[in-house]
């Protein structure tokens, strides 16, 4: 899930939001955040928001979780 192409992941979650995988945006956000594409104020809220969803739809997957632990830091 390192891809930067949000537009996959929005595409995705269009298609089918119960996709916990679509929710992978998430990591879109933190990747812009890191790299200064994207300010704190913005990215982190949007995958705040993505990691929740994605852990309301199926808790098990294990990038979901590695975002999650990602937002906590």
């Amino acid at each position: 899930m390192s891809c930067f192409c949000k537009e996959y992941f929005e595409l995705a979650i269009a298609k089918d939001p119960s996709s916990r995988l679509g929710y992978g945006i998430a990591a879109v956000w933190l990747g812009r955040q890191q790299m200064g594409y994207a300010s704190p104020q913005e990215a982190a809220p949007k995958a705040v928001e993505a990691v929740n969803k994605a852990l309301a739809i199926d808790n098990t997957l294990s990038e979901v979780h590695r975002a999650s632990a990602s937002v906590k830091a």
